[in-house]
């Protein structure tokens, strides 16, 4: 008898393991955690559990219309309609590789529970995560879209767990952290699926991070992968915001300027709503591309507007030397 019942466990614990092989596959977790430039200028709460500061939900709950306009569906593989006029469309600079590109990665399951979240906790946007080989930094073996909470966590689609990547051996890889409007980072040394599973924290000063060195000869972009942001008594690393055209530059003037995105959301907002394609307009509400602040809306002329934002990313860079609004090489550090 106590055999019989012996094997059926056995036979039980067999069949659990190939249902969840099968369907979920093999992989390995990842818990990193980020933040973005946007959305945590002028952010001043910090979280319950601890004292890491926490960004800006709004786009969570927009206070400019009370709505939720995060999208349900993967931002980096399927283009948002804002509306008749206007739409959010990175797809063209970000490629799913591997498990990123399996259907059940493309839609937030719940999204009513998820988006009902707050606190440190609640989402605010879409993240996008590379995982690279060891031996070639270029060569990106699997994605990932994600969530990204207010104090950083990444986290997978149901709003908690850890991102999961379906089908990739343990081993050590380059992490990469991107989003559609920031310039991305990624590790300096490639970090084995023990570390990952606990924490990456590109937040975290300690953290080594890539950089392109001293290797322009024009230009020293040692320790620049990211912004430096001391908040309070608090020093975080955050990707620079401003990259509204998704190109790992960030411009004021040029011909493919981030203001030229800026420019376009907000004067072809609504032409119903904005006939004469004013940029004094300041009804340009929801999901957009050059929300620099990431406060839900999209605004062109002052005050609270992101074209200044931009305006000071550039003049204040610290290769940006002789001050010019032109300069062109506020560049992503990826190689």
């Amino acid at each position: 008898m106590k055999l019989a019942i012996f094997s059926f466990r056995i036979s039980v614990f067999l069949f659990v393991l190939f249902t969840f092989s099968t369907s979920y596959g093999q992989g390995i977790e990842l818990n990193a955690r980020v933040y973005l430039d946007g959305a945590i200028r002028n952010s001043v709460e910090i979280g319950e559990t601890h004292a890491r500061p926490l960004m800006r939900d709004n786009l969570r709950n927009n206070p400019h219309n009370n709505q939720r306009v995060i999208p349900d569906q993967d931002i980096y593989q399927i283009p948002y309609i804002v509306n008749s006029f206007t739409k959010v469309d990175v797809t063209e600079k970000y490629t799913h590789v591997g498990c990123g590109l399996l259907s059940q990665y493309q839609t937030i399951p719940s999204p009513f529970s998820v988006f009902a979240v707050t606190g440190e906790n609640a989402i605010i946007d879409w993240i996008f995560v590379e995982l690279r080989d060891k031996n070639d930094f270029t060569s990106v073996i699997a994605t990932r879209g994600g969530l990204l909470q207010r104090d950083g966590d990444i986290v997978d689609l149901d709003g908690t767990s850890s991102l999961f990547f379906n089908d990739v051996n343990p081993d050590y890889y380059f992490v990469v952290i991107r989003h559609r409007n920031h310039l991305g980072a990624m590790t300096k040394f490639p970090v084995s699926s023990e570390d990952m599973a606990t924490l990456i924290d590109f937040s975290s000063v300690d953290t080594p991070i890539f950089d392109f060195g001293n290797s322009d000869n024009q230009f020293n972009y040692s320790g620049l992968a990211q912004k430096n942001i001391l908040l309070g008594n608090t020093e975080i690393m955050a990707l620079w915001g401003g990259d509204f055209d998704a190109d790992g530059v960030i411009t004021y003037v040029a011909n493919n300027s981030d203001i030229n995105i800026l420019q376009s959301e907000v004067a072809g907002f609504d032409m119903n709503l904005n006939p004469d394609y004013r940029v004094a307009y300041s009804g340009s509400v929801g999901y957009l591309q050059s929300d620099f602040d990431m406060d839900g809306r999209a605004k062109f002329t002052a005050p609270s507007d992101d074209r200044n934002l931009v305006l000071e990313q550039v003049l204040f860079y610290s290769q940006n030397t002789e001050v010019r609004t032109n300069f062109a090489h506020f560049v992503e550090q990826l190689p």
